[in-house]
């Protein structure tokens, strides 16, 4: 089964693409909307494209409510047969962190460092940046944090370090597992493989 899958950026991009292939799903083709609110301009056009094909929109939730449910029944545009929404809680990066296994491994982070409830936390890019300050690897500690004193947001090796961490390491399930957004995630994703 091929879906159409539209995300706010690259590392969401590359998230979903692991999720997909995970579940035995063929990406066709992904829109990258470059920020969240150019995502959620198009809902509706996305929802109405989904009547010829199946359609995945994932956003991040960041600040926009208390909780997923209650800004999803915000939203005009409802799942139907092959059109799902799904928030990830607060950001995609609490998706990345809930693999501590792989992310301690692979970011070179002491495992009680990384938070047990990943999407409890108010700010996870936050967090995931704090932790590569702390890493084992110098090319992390150098490369995905933003230089001190800088007034850019991460440093110049943070997304293509996150698209290698999602690649090769991050396991879906086992991120699940500390992961509720995810865990519908994959199911929604799941459900758009079945024939309708």
């Amino acid at each position: 089964m091929e879906i159409s899958i539209a995300v706010e950026g690259q590392t969401d991009d590359a998230v979903l693409r692991r999720v997909a292939a995970h579940v035995g799903v063929v990406v066709g083709r992904a829109y990258p909307a470059r920020g969240r609110e150019k995502l959620l301009a198009k809902l509706r056009a996305y929802a109405e494209a989904a009547r010829h094909s199946p359609w995945l929109v994932v956003w991040d939730l960041d600040q926009s409510a208390e909780c997923a449910p209650s800004f999803l029944r915000s939203l005009s545009e409802t799942p139907t047969a092959s059109f799902r929404l799904r928030i990830a809680v607060r950001s995609v990066e609490s998706w990345l962190l809930a693999d501590h296994v792989a992310f301690g491994a692979f970011f070179g982070v002491s495992a009680p460092r990384i938070p047990v409830q990943p999407e409890s936390l108010a700010r996870p890019k936050e967090t995931l940046l704090n932790l590569c300050r702390e890493s084992t690897h110098r090319h992390i500690r150098e490369g995905v944090p933003p230089p001190a004193g800088s007034a850019v947001a991460v440093g110049p090796g943070y997304v293509s370090t996150l698209l290698e961490f999602v690649g090769t390491a991050w396991v879906p399930d086992r991120a699940a597992l500390r992961s509720p957004s995810l865990a519908g995630t994959i199911r929604a994703m799941a459900s758009l493989r079945a024939p309708r």
